[in-house]
This record gives structure tokens, sequence and C-alpha cells, in this order.
């Protein structure tokens, strides 16, 4: 019975299992997709700005609170460094709004804004 789960989930796991044309278009195109675009760098030569970054910056914050830093001034570096979107799934994001030609956008809570950028910049014509 083992063996057979094993096999089993070897034969799963590969890319021409997925019967969905939607799933499978978007496991090849968005997921897997390697390519890098000229954005993408400038954005994160903006993170690497808020990395160095020492100023403090009033919060005010509405949401659940920090988990790192529940005080009312704040280091943008380390904000960036544990609040911000990383980069693979600002990346994602920008990849999924080039994908599906996204003309609308709703991001909520945008902390440093890098995401935001990340969606901006895929469809500079986007609300």
């Amino acid at each position: 019975m083992i063996r057979e789960y094993i096999n089993y989930r070897l034969k799963a796991m590969g890319r021409h299992g997925m019967h969905s044309p939607f799933v499978y278009e978007l496991i090849e195109k968005v997921i897997r997709d390697k390519s890098t675009h000229p954005s993408f760098e400038a954005i994160e030569a903006m993170r690497m700005q808020m990395y160095q970054n020492q100023a403090y910056l009033q919060v005010e914050d509405f949401g659940a609170g920090s988990h790192k830093n529940n005080s009312k001034q704040r280091k943008v570096c380390d904000i960036a460094r544990h609040a911000g979107r990383k980069a693979y799934w600002g990346q994602l994001l920008y990849k999924m709004v080039r994908h599906f030609q996204s003309k609308h956008l709703l991001e909520l809570g945008t902390s440093m804004g890098l995401g935001t950028s990340y969606l901006s910049t895929a469809n500079p014509n986007g609300k």
C-alpha cells in the first residue's frame, strides 16, 4: 500500500496531471515563470534603500498591531524588513496582473508600498 501511495504522489505531482486548463495555465505561465522584468530591479532598489533608512515614522496601526514592535514610532528599516511584502510575492502579483490583464486592483494594508509598486507597474493604466 505504501508503494502504491508513493507511486501515486510521484505521478500526481507532475505538471501534466493537471486537468483544469485554467489551473494548468496559471501554474505554467505565472507561477513557474522565471522571467524578470526591468521594473523588478527598480522596486528592489527601493527596498534596499528602505533597509538602509534609519528614520523614524509615527505609526497609527488600525489593524491587529505588530508582533515585532508595538511602539508608536518605528524605524523605516524595521517596517520594511518585517512588514513589507517579500520580492517573490510582489513579483508573483506582478505576473498575475500581467497575465490576467487586470484593470481594477485593490490592495488593503499597503505597509511600505512595495506590493503596490509591483501592482502599479504591472498595469500602469490600471485603477
